[in-house]
């Protein structure tokens, strides 16, 4: 193996067992307490680098929407699978919201489908692995584009927890990143149904239902 082969690999792997105890934090039992605060000031940079950046999933049909919300997720994590029950249709079919999705890698997920998902960025892909469904995916290694991809996921998903814990909120799943209509940057975690209200009203989209 090439020299440059071998630091492919050890950069990913590295990256990979480096994103632990990030996600142990971020999936602990309080991920439940939703906040919402804003963005400090010293943290908008890294948003605009390594979170517009990073390899979301969206739907086509939204792609010209200049309404975006970042939301990322834990497949393991119920109230993230409650807040795509419960928002995420409405979000894009109704009011025409640009979600875009990214996955935290888990250190029990295949890095094979990590780095796949991030690279195809699919929304069908991301709801198969929350449903737990089999992924067909590459091995990880087999390109320069699949490594970049996982890099990316990684980079975002450590930037995102900072970012929330800067703010001075925990930094449990879910993770919800925006601009309200005035162009201030907020961060937001955890989700029930009463507390993402905050961020609707933020995008300027009305209350669930209405």
């Amino acid at each position: 193996m090439s020299d440059q082969g071998i630091h492919k690999k050890i950069t990913l792997r590295s990256g990979w067992l480096g994103l632990v105890l990030c996600v142990f934090t971020l999936m602990m039992p309080y991920q439940g307490l939703a906040r919402t605060a804003p963005v400090t000031p010293a943290d908008i940079a890294r948003v605009e680098r390594d979170i517009v950046g990073g390899p979301w999933a969206a739907a086509s049909n939204v792609a010209d929407s200049k309404t975006v919300l970042y939301a990322l997720h834990s497949a393991t994590c119920p109230f993230c699978q409650l807040f795509m029950k419960q928002q995420i249709n409405n979000l894009i079919s109704v009011h025409g919201v640009d979600v875009r999705v990214l996955l935290y890698p888990r250190p029990a997920d295949s890095l094979d489908e990590t780095a796949w998902i991030a690279h195809e960025r699919s929304l069908a892909l991301i709801v198969d692995q929350m449903m737990h469904r089999p992924i067909d995916a590459p091995d990880a290694h087999s390109s320069s584009d699949l490594i970049n991809a996982f890099n990316a996921t990684r980079t975002a998903a450590v930037t995102a927890s900072e970012i929330a814990e800067n703010a001075g909120i925990v930094a449990g799943t879910p993770v919800f990143l925006y601009q309200t209509k005035s162009g201030r940057w907020m961060v937001s975690t955890g989700y029930t149904t009463a507390s993402f209200e905050t961020v609707r009203r933020d995008l300027g989209v009305p209350p669930l239902g209405k």
